[in-house]
């Protein structure tokens, strides 16, 4: 049909912006992340410009390629491809813009993954132990107390304050933080 056609002729970032908006279940947050890290790295690439339908395993594979020489780590390509790139080829597949996934099996060799292993209660005792002891004590151990209490990350911790606090109910309210860097005064014209 012609608009199927019209489908077919999209881009991949036309195509990502496909996907995104059929995610009724991602929070505009996580969306916003994802517009974010796509034009990072996704929309100015070849990639990102090349209609799905033209792509090959080969384009997929070499932009992953330019990625590692860029110095992004294993782990951050695998988010590209398991978050961004992949999905979207599915949601094409999935509604007939698409013949097959040319992501499949693209991630071949970026396995630097390391198993992660929490601390055990003795191991994060001698860590506040030695943080009590430094020069460094007033300023990291109250937080690295809640990290380790709540098991939340960095970017949530720093940005509580008093109003994510409930003391009666000895609960504190996460948000993660996502910076979102303003458009330029060229990009906000165009």
């Amino acid at each position: 049909s012609a608009a199927s056609d019209v489908y077919k002729r999209q881009n991949l970032n036309e195509m990502f912006e496909m996907y995104l908006r059929s995610k009724k279940k991602l929070s505009s947050k996580t969306k916003a992340k994802y517009r974010q890290l796509w034009k990072l790295h996704v929309a100015e690439s070849p990639l990102g410009l090349m209609a799905p339908g033209k792509m090959k395993k080969a384009n997929i594979q070499h932009f992953y390629a330019g990625l590692s020489d860029e110095g992004l780590s294993d782990t951050t390509i695998r988010m590209y491809h398991n978050n961004l790139i992949q999905p979207t080829l599915v949601y094409a597949v999935d509604n007939d813009l698409l013949r097959k996934n040319p992501a499949k099996g693209c991630l071949d060799g970026y396995t630097d993954y390391k198993k992660r292993n929490a601390l055990t209660r003795e191991e994060q005792r001698i860590f506040l132990d030695f943080v009590k002891n430094s020069k460094y004590y007033n300023v990291y151990l109250p937080m690295l107390q809640i990290m380790i209490g709540t098991a939340c990350r960095i970017g949530e911790i720093s940005g509580l304050t008093w109003e994510d606090v409930d003391m009666k109910k000895r609960e504190i309210h996460i948000l993660s933080l996502i910076h979102i860097s303003e458009p330029t005064r060229q990009e906000a014209i165009s």
